[in-house]
């Protein structure tokens, strides 16, 4: 777990320290990046995930793979909802007394128009078109078939 930890932070670790000119020599060499930490941390939780049963039974618990179905339409709405918020936020900032609960309303707010938003765009929009898809792909391969057969 240490070892995910440091993966993920040498980015960040990096931009505080700086690590030189021999590991840009190195880093150059070999064409690896920060992202490449990153990409090999996921593989290492990945590989913990695949082989512990618990973490395997959590996960598949109802409300993180509704997560899950819906986490395009957060990727996609997070961040314009944030912008959004943090617009309009000094109207709503004299109805909350100081600045901790300020941040924790900002936060709910941005938290429940995100999964609100997110939830219509994979029932409105991802979910018909994934069953178009579904409907096209039996229909191209029923022709396949019937075309093998002629």
């Amino acid at each position: 777990y240490f070892i995910i930890f440091i993966l993920f932070s040498l980015r960040h670790i990096e931009k505080i320290v700086g690590f030189g000119p021999n590991y840009d020599f190195i880093t150059g060499l070999f064409n690896v990046d920060m992202f490449h930490y990153t990409g090999l941390a996921s593989c290492f939780i990945l590989l913990i995930i695949i082989n512990n049963k618990k973490i395997q039974t959590f996960l598949n618990h109802r409300i993180l793979i509704f997560i899950g179905k819906i986490s395009y339409g957060i990727y996609l709405m997070h961040w314009l909802i944030v912008l959004h918020v943090k617009e309009k936020w000094a109207k709503w900032t004299p109805y909350f007394p100081n600045e901790n609960l300020q941040f924790i309303g900002m936060l709910l707010i941005v938290l429940l128009l995100t999964f609100i938003s997110a939830t219509f765009i994979y029932y409105c929009i991802e979910k018909p078109f994934i069953n178009f898809g579904r409907k096209k792909y039996k229909w191209h391969f029923w022709l396949k078939e019937d075309h093998l057969k002629l």
